[in-house]
């Protein structure tokens, strides 16, 4: 009976462990799902700070699921709209294409369509541009497409030319009114 009861022995203080293990495994795990939530909850937010904001010049390509006649492309003008069939004039720049898609959704299911299926994709991007001067191996300009590094716009132009120095200089303009000269309050120098 001895050997009895020290295997049941043994077999209790391993369910005893396993017994006391389970309430920090399942600390664990609940922890673990929490943060899984918690950063798949956040990634929207995140997605949406960096997409595409629209912006005058851009070319738009609009589709509306079953209806052919309202697919289009569409140019936004200067003062940040562009003109759709049945509800005039739609606001555009300053929006990222999802937030013009639940614009439009909403407008054309208020008074014309059921539960309409609408898609906004930025088909030529012009309103956001950099220029690339100097020792580039293609200096020119390059359209913004989204969130860019200096190195993607510097990659876009081929790279740096073999003359070139080992400086660059970073001109950014305030306002629309015009570049700012190398070395004067808001520019910055590489």
């Amino acid at each position: 009976m001895r050997k009895a009861d020290a295997v049941m022995g043994g077999e209790d203080r391993q369910r005893t462990g396993r017994v006391r293990m389970l309430p920090g495994l399942l600390a664990v795990l609940v922890l673990l799902a929490l943060l899984v939530l918690s950063w798949g909850l956040a990634l929207p937010s995140q997605a949406q700070e960096k997409e595409y904001r629209i912006g005058a010049k851009d070319v738009l390509k609009i589709t509306v699921w079953g209806h052919e006649d309202l697919t289009r492309a569409a140019v936004v003008s200067a003062d940040g709209t562009f003109p759709f069939p049945l509800i005039g004039d739609v606001p555009a720049a300053g929006s990222t294409p999802s937030q013009l898609e639940g614009r439009l959704k909403g407008l054309l299911g208020k008074d014309y369509l059921v539960d309409p299926q609408v898609s906004v994709s930025v088909q030529e991007y012009r309103s956001q541009r950099v220029f690339v001067l100097g020792e580039a191996e293609k200096p020119g300009t390059y359209p913004l497409t989204g969130e860019a590094t200096l190195l993607d716009v510097l990659s876009q132009a081929g790279g740096p030319a073999k003359t070139a120095g080992i400086q660059a200089i970073l001109v950014r303009v305030p306002k629309p009114q015009g570049p700012l000269l190398p070395g004067t309050t808001g520019s910055t120098t590489l």
